[in-house]
């Protein structure tokens, strides 16, 4: 005897659960509350918004006052720390110049607070070769770039 084929949809289904559809949310109407939502969520997006803002303001206030001590740190080395030299022997590589500039800016400032702040706003070697360029002119030797100055007192 031969057993016969099922029919389709004759045997029933393995029992597994289904992820249920997510239900669409029903519109509120403007009656029962909907605009207030609609007008709350819109308050919290601008109040993100303007913190956000006052928060890029405030970081771009401090890079400029950032720049601002970095500016006086130099000035104050090139005025106490660097001579111009007489002969071209006595120029100082690049190098040693920038490595007396962080000794000296670390050491900027009237008290602790104003000294850890300065260190904070240090050059890097790009940003102190960029404001060297405004006030000297570099040459080329074979062991580097050297500038026409030399440090005072061997610092």
């Amino acid at each position: 005897m031969t057993t016969r084929k099922p029919r389709p949809g004759s045997l029933p289904l393995p029992d597994y659960d289904a992820p249920s559809e997510p239900e669409e949310p029903k519109p509120i109407p403007p009656w029962h509350g909907g605009d207030r939502d609609a007008f709350e969520a819109d308050l919290l997006r601008r109040e993100k918004k303007a913190a956000f803002s006052a928060l890029q303001q405030a970081r771009a206030k401090a890079e400029e006052l950032t720049g601002a001590v970095r500016s006086a740190a130099f000035d104050d080395w090139v005025r106490r720390c660097v001579v111009d030299a007489q002969t071209p022997s006595e120029w100082t590589q690049a190098r040693a110049l920038y490595e007396s500039y962080i000794a000296h800016a670390r050491r900027f400032g009237d008290n602790r607070a104003q000294r850890s702040q300065s260190v904070l706003a240090l050059a890097t070697e790009t940003q102190w070769g960029r404001m060297m360029a405004t006030l000297f002119v570099k040459k080329r030797r074979s062991a580097g770039w050297y500038y026409p100055l030399r440090c005072k007192r061997g610092g």
